[in-house]
């Protein structure tokens, strides 16, 4: 005689209905997916930087040397600049000339930017000073821009327009 499961028996010489056994509720883990895509995407960002740090390093005798300097300890202030304790250097940029094709011209260039740094190694400081350079152009005035609303610089504020 079949029983429905959960029900008592008829009868008391039946067995009992055994109940299903509930199997402990296991805690979800993380798709593996999800950890094979965030190890994808570390081991991608690894290899872009570790080449653009190689072709950086490799592509240029400047940073080699700086490599180089900074593992042997030159850039301990000590070594650098024996029997001094500070130190101010001059900092000088310049700007190059373009002809009408944006090509660089070879010329003398004109400076731009000037900074002072002072630094003293003994208080662990850096002291800066930029100065600013400014450089006013004045574009040669022709007959034909003369009739307009622009004014010659030697006709300052007060004088009238050209008719």
């Amino acid at each position: 005689m079949q029983q429905r499961m959960g029900t008592a028996p008829r009868n008391t010489l039946e067995r009992p209905v055994k109940h299903p056994v509930r199997r402990p509720v296991r805690k979800r883990r993380s798709s593996p997916w999800l950890l094979r895509l965030c190890l994808g995407l570390f081991l991608v960002a690894a290899l872009v930087a570790g080449t653009g740090i190689g072709y950086v390093y490799f592509g240029s005798s400047t940073v080699r040397q700086m490599v180089y300097d900074w593992r042997t300890g030159m850039w301990e202030p000590a070594k650098a600049f024996p029997g001094k304790s500070e130190v101010t250097v001059m900092f000088l940029g310049r700007d190059v000339d373009l002809d009408n094709r944006a090509q660089v011209v070879q010329t003398n260039g004109r400076t731009d930017t000037i900074m002072l740094v002072h630094l003293d190694f003994a208080a662990h400081t850096a002291n800066m000073l930029s100065i600013l350079v400014i450089r006013s152009s004045v574009s040669p005035v022709t007959e034909a821009n003369t009739k307009s609303t622009r004014r010659m610089p030697s006709e300052g504020l007060t004088s009238q327009r050209r008719q």
